[in-house]
């Protein structure tokens, strides 16, 4: 079987090891290297539900990648963590196309 397109449909921009700082921009940076190196032609970032200094916002991914015509955003949400406000912006970045899906936790 032969493929045109590989797509990636579960990667992250966060930071995972805290111990060393890491900005979204060299996320994103490393990301989009691997990306190439593997030639993975797509790839669909999943935010995480919990918003801290090394786990970006929706809204953060959604700026960095806006650039990228190589990355769609999923936004990672739990109902214990969101509230009406949050889900209400969630609601515009979905109509407005900038997000393509929601990971329920």
């Amino acid at each position: 079987m032969t493929y045109k397109h590989l797509i990636d449909v579960h990667v992250h921009l966060n930071n995972y090891h805290e111990q060393v700082a890491v900005s979204l921009d060299e996320s994103l940076d490393k990301l989009q290297a691997a990306m190439a190196e593997a030639k993975i032609d797509y790839a669909l970032v999943l935010t995480s539900y919990l918003v801290s200094p090394h786990r970006p916002s929706v809204a953060e991914v959604v700026k960095a990648v806006q650039d990228a015509p190589n990355l769609g955003v999923v936004a990672g949400i739990s109902f214990l963590h969101y509230r009406e406000k949050q889900l209400r912006e969630l609601a515009d970045l979905l109509r407005d196309g900038l997000v393509m899906g929601l990971k329920l936790y």
